[in-house]
């Protein structure tokens, strides 16, 4: 018996009446997959090498144990291979598909149906997030979308964005780096260097400024000796386009420019998106002191600016009819209620799985290192 079935390719339609061997489920990405193929009737047999990890899935996912069924496997020994496809048969009769977890990510396809959940779950710190809940608001970062990272450090995102673009060019790929920050960020040195270096060599990367107007709580007027921030584009030899950030179609145009100059080899291209913050740099934050911005201004600002209700109109004037529009938002709520549920539903990061993300060289290995810890 072979892992022939490995490359099976799931179909959302048809999870329903479908046996499925989900390998890797141990681990935060492999068990909010196993989670929501559960919540589509799917039966499992769920395989990793972590046996204790896989108990407490199954249990938590599956109580009754009829539709979930923990295996453990080492994925180098072929024997355990043939176990688990033998205990699937012996125990559901059938099996339908064997994929990998990480596959699953992969398959975008696939993946949209569950994306908001994983990165819900990981701003709640969760482990079904998709950082197994390790980098939260501030450290989000999603490979199957292309998001290298954030940064909790203003301005910190802007020579790493450069980077990427440094690594597409050497590699030769057409790929283009898209770094987004807020005006305050433009006064770190990092935004000059940064700038400074993509213009120098050309790199294929976007800046691309959400200027609210206050930063956090300053303005622009105040903080800035030129505050027309797309001027400082000039002084790296680089176009500083302005762009209405409330109009998505803007937004879209002039980010597609920007990509096309940087495919052609041009170099980088700076945007400046004029935007707003209905609510404070966080949500629900409590300014003390005098008020930098009126109730006046910010009320103003919903009712005549908000990007969604004119992205609405404009749709409705090209002949989307009110009712798709309508069935899209309903569809957006539940989706949002649905990730919200998954994130109260997933659990806490383990205290064991604490150095779990911390190491992956080639050079020494976790346990020889923690071992050269225990002998000092």
């Amino acid at each position: 018996m072979t892992w022939h079935l490995a490359e099976s390719k799931l179909s959302e339609d048809s999870l329903a009446s479908q046996v499925v061997i989900l390998t890797g489920a141990a681990g935060g990405i492999g068990s909010a997959i196993a989670r929501v193929l559960h919540s589509r009737g799917t039966r499992l047999i769920v395989a990793d090498f972590d046996e204790g990890g896989l108990s407490k899935l199954a249990s938590s996912i599956d109580p009754t144990g009829q539709q979930v069924v923990p295996v453990t496997y080492d994925a180098n020994n072929p024997a355990d291979a043939d176990s688990v496809v033998s205990t699937c048969l012996a125990r559901f009769g059938q099996v339908d598909h064997l994929v990998p977890a990480a596959a699953i990510f992969e398959d975008q396809p696939f993946a949209t149906m569950s994306d908001s959940q994983w990165r819900m779950a990981e701003l709640m710190g969760k482990e079904g997030g998709i950082c197994k809940g390790r980098g939260g608001s501030m450290h989000l970062a999603d490979r199957s979308v292309g998001i290298i990272s954030e940064s909790g450090i203003v301005g910190g995102g802007l020579p790493l964005a450069t980077g990427c673009a440094f690594s597409a060019k050497v590699r030769g790929l057409d790929q283009v780096s898209l770094c987004f920050f807020g005006d305050g960020a433009v006064n770190q040195g990092t935004f000059h260097e940064s700038l400074n270096m993509a213009s120098l060599w050309k790199l294929p990367v976007i800046y691309l400024c959400e200027n609210n107007g206050y930063a956090v709580t300053v303005s622009v007027s105040q903080t800035h000796g030129q505050p027309d921030i797309a001027l400082r584009a000039a002084g790296f030899g680089m176009p500083g386009v302005k762009v209405d950030g409330q109009d998505l179609d803007a937004v879209f145009e002039a980010t597609e420019m920007a990509v096309k100059r940087a495919r052609a080899g041009i170099g980088p291209t700076l945007i400046v998106a004029g935007t707003y913050r209905f609510d404070e740099h966080n949500a629900g934050l409590a300014i003390p002191g005098e008020p930098y911005r009126s109730t006046e201004e910010i009320e103003s600002y919903k009712r005549n600016r908000d990007p969604i209700v004119l992205y609405h109109s404009a749709l409705l004037k090209r002949g989307v009819s009110e009712e798709r529009l309508r069935g899209i938002d309903l569809g957006v709520i539940e989706a949002i209620k649905e990730a919200v549920q998954f994130g109260f539903d997933s659990p806490l990061p383990q205290i064991e799985t604490l150095s779990d993300c911390m190491f992956n060289s080639p050079l020494i290995g976790h346990n020889n290192f923690i071992a050269g810890l225990e002998r000092k």
